[in-house]
């Protein structure tokens, strides 16, 4: 087959080249995945230290309080 130009391809070249490609897409998408699950654990995480610290430092303040 020739395309508008008049050169050459291959279907099969091309059909290989797309395989490459979609491959490449689903390992960018177990990539992207991953990240999703490394950016809810760290919302996770930063829920509960935003509860823990705040809490920790009160208690520390008042038991500094009670030993004055």
């Amino acid at each position: 087959m020739k395309n508008a130009s008049g050169e050459g391809f291959s279907l099969s070249l091309l059909s290989r080249e797309l395989n490459k490609i979609d491959r490449r897409l689903e390992k960018l998408e177990e990539r992207l995945t991953g990240m999703e699950r490394d950016v809810a654990s760290l919302r996770v995480w930063g829920s509960i230290l935003s509860f823990l610290l705040p809490s920790l430092l009160l208690a520390l303040l008042v038991a500094r309080l009670k030993l004055s």
